[in-house]
């Protein structure tokens, strides 16, 4: 029995590229250019592979596949592959991690665009993920006065003080850092979420993130969502998420949103919207029904009680 492991594979690679150049030692014109001939190499071998078997349509070709000869071509292929994980150090370890991240994105994708766990006749709610399920304005306020030496209380504090572009800067770099999955949850999310899908909700996460602009916000939120056992059904990522949900899913019986003025939106469509806020009737005024301010999640469950 063959004992050994993608790590052992990683390493057999690594030390053969030592004959042509140091793995370790590349500048990034070097790897620009070793990435264009891995490409290409790719390539050729692809083109290798598909010549092993009789694929052309308007020839009548020998059905004989040398199943020996397939193996070998499509080993050629991912000892290049092998190659560019080497040359942009990603080793077997960090392989192994965003292969399964990146699993589960693809999965994730699927379901948003197509939405293939909810059907029709389904009860389907919407909720918004940053600062209703996720404390992500308090979060980032803490980073940036971290990283700034600033004691800034919020995030419109820190747009109204600060310099645009120190401020979108580092907007950019939160983005890109993977500091989203450490984001906090707040307080009675996952029970709410818990007794949405114990009394037969399908449950749809919709967020606004630019996840379209930044390739790991997607990862990034799934890790999120896992790591704080929050279920769900769909996630939907889009810039005016509250109000093109609706297109996509006509049945849904309400949404939770903590941002006033999407709020009315929805309800001015006929929808129910639950508003987790600091609001309250006597500071705002709400003149739609269809708007039920709650001062946390955990009031919800109460409400919905009442309402059915």
């Amino acid at each position: 029995m063959n004992n050994k492991t993608l790590k052992d594979i990683f390493k057999e690679q690594k030390e053969f590229q030592k004959y042509f150049y140091d793995p370790d030692n590349l500048s990034l014109e070097d790897k620009i250019k070793f990435t264009k001939e891995y490409i290409l190499s790719v390539h050729r071998e692809l083109g290798e592979v598909l010549n092993t078997l009789p694929w052309k349509l308007h020839r009548k070709e020998d059905k004989h596949i040398s199943e020996a000869n397939l193996t070998e071509e499509i080993i050629d292929c991912f000892k290049f592959l092998l190659n560019l994980c080497i040359i942009w150090k990603i080793d077997d370890e960090k392989f192994i991690t965003e292969f399964f991240r990146k699993t589960e994105v693809v999965k994730q994708r699927y379901q948003q665009e197509i939405f293939n766990a909810i059907k029709k006749d389904d009860k389907v709610c919407a909720i918004d993920l940053d600062d209703t399920l996720a404390c992500t304005d308090e979060y980032f306020t803490k980073l940036y006065n971290e990283h700034k030496g600033t004691n800034y209380k919020n995030r419109d504090k820190i747009k109204e003080k600060e310099d645009t572009l120190v401020y979108e800067n580092f907007k950019h770099w939160y983005r890109e850092s993977g500091e989203k999955t450490n984001i906090p949850l707040k307080e009675g999310a996952k029970e709410i979420i818990d007794y949405l899908k114990k009394i037969g909700y399908k449950i749809v996460i919709i967020s606004a993130r630019p996840n379209d602009i930044y390739n790991r916000i997607f990862p990034d939120t799934i890790e999120w969502l896992n790591k704080n056992g929050i279920s769900y059904d769909a996630i939907y990522f889009e810039k005016d998420k509250h109000l093109k949900i609706l297109k996509h899913l006509p049945q849904l019986s309400f949404i939770i949103e903590d941002n006033l003025e999407y709020a009315k939106q929805i309800a001015d469509l006929n929808y129910v919207v639950f508003l987790v806020s600091s609001y309250t009737t006597e500071n705002i005024k709400i003149d739609n029904k269809n708007i039920l301010i709650v001062n946390n999640l955990s009031e919800i469950k109460n409400r919905i009680i009442i309402d059915e």
